[in-house]
């Protein structure tokens, strides 16, 4: 994950943050106080595992597989 995407991150949790704060008591009443008040660094922590799952399970193919002088492919 680079220094970019965890700004991404940063910026994306702000707006979640307030709207599932104001929201999540109005339309899931029947959910724990845990979930209906989510901290901000929760939020943030959720982009963050986000990204760095997405960057493991969705590698970009220029930086995948190694040539046979040991250096890596360009596909």
């Amino acid at each position: 994950m680079t220094y970019f995407s965890i700004i991404g991150a940063f910026f994306l949790a702000i707006p979640f943050y307030f709207l599932w704060n104001y929201f999540a008591p109005i339309y899931f009443p029947n959910l724990p106080e845990v979930y209906s008040s989510i901290p901000f660094w929760h939020c943030l922590g959720i982009f963050v595992l986000i990204g760095i799952v997405k960057t493991l399970l969705l590698p970009h193919p220029h930086f995948v597989g190694w040539g046979w002088r040991g250096r890596c492919k360009k596909w």
